[in-house]
This record gives structure tokens, sequence and C-alpha cells, in this order.
């Protein structure tokens, strides 16, 4: 590993990896002087084949606790006491439930302390969220509707019937009068 910048107090570090033991990205002589403790830092698991001569580079931001001031940091070969690791999530490694449970398990493979985790997403994906969010309440709105026009429609139908019955009978109590009526005379 090697140190790549400093940012008040904050340091970068860019881990290479290559089909050797050591990185490439370091001289041997800045190796030995700006390498830390490689237990501070976890590989990411199925990231890169294993049969790939490409060589793959993260980036980790780590920053001793409590942060010193940005002067201590100015002598090359500095060690920090602690690292605290920041990893980022988002797009496709928190696309479903799978790769949200890898990324759990990532994050938990810190048997001491735990990494500092920012997760994010595709531009895209919190767009095409909200607006299958917006169809679905659409959706439902509609049903809802629907489902209140039928029983609308229900009630109206019993109404007419109470109203055909109400009528049916006032005919026959008419003609009952008539028949009597008719029967005195």
């Amino acid at each position: 590993m090697q140190l790549t910048g400093r940012l008040d107090g904050v340091r970068s570090v860019s881990a290479a990896r290559s089909c050797g033991s050591t990185p490439v990205c370091a001289r041997p002589a800045a190796r030995a002087h700006r390498a830390l403790p490689q237990q501070h830092v976890a590989s990411v698991a199925g990231r890169q084949p294993a049969s790939s001569s490409v060589e793959r580079r993260s980036t980790v931001v780590v920053r001793s606790s409590p942060a010193p001031a940005s002067s201590s940091l100015k002598a090359p070969g500095q060690h920090l006491p602690q690292v605290n690791i920041v990893y980022k999530f988002g797009g496709s490694s928190v696309r479903d439930a799978e790769r949200m449970r890898e990324v759990a398990d990532i994050i938990c493979s810190f048997q001491e302390n735990l990494p500092c985790v920012v997760l994010s997403a595709m531009g895209k994906q919190p767009q095409q969220q909200q607006q299958q969010q917006q169809q679905q309440q659409q959706q439902q709105q509609q049903q809802q509707q629907q489902q209140q026009l039928q029983q609308q429609q229900q009630q109206l139908q019993q109404q007419q019937q109470q109203l055909q019955q109400q009528q049916q009978q006032q005919q026959l109590q008419q003609q009952q009068q008539q028949l009597q009526q008719q029967q005195q005379q």
C-alpha cells in the first residue's frame, strides 16, 4: 500500500493488487517507509478473477484517531496508530438482497474495528424507484377509486331495487283498493 495524498488530517491509501506479493504502485524505497499495517485493509471478495493479470486499485481513506493536526502528517513515513477504513458501496453492489448480504459480509469481516460505510446508489436507480413508487401509488389510487365506484354502483342498484319493490307494493295496494271498491259497489 502507498500513501497517495493528504487532506487536512485525512490520508488516502491506494491499495494495488497484482499477481506478485508486492504492490506494483510503490517503489521499494518508498514502500518501506510508507507501508501501513496490512491487517487493517480488507480485500473485497469476488471483485477480480484469479486468472486476471490486470492490476486492480481500490481507494480507502484512513485517519488516525483522534485526528491529528495537519502539520503532524507532513513528515514522510509517519505511521498512524489506528486506521479507520471507509468503504463506499453503491449501484450494482447493493442492487438486490444477495448483493447487500455480500456487502454485509465484507463489513462484518473486520474483527476489531468496523469500517465506516457509505451507501450510495447509481444516478438512475433512485429516479427509477421514485417513478415505480409513483406508478404503484397511482395504480393503488385507481384501484381504490374503482372499488369506490363499484360500491356506489352496488348501492345505486340496491336503491333502485328498493324503489321498484316499493312501486310494486304501491301498485298492488292500489289494485287491492280498486278491487275492494268494485266489490263494494
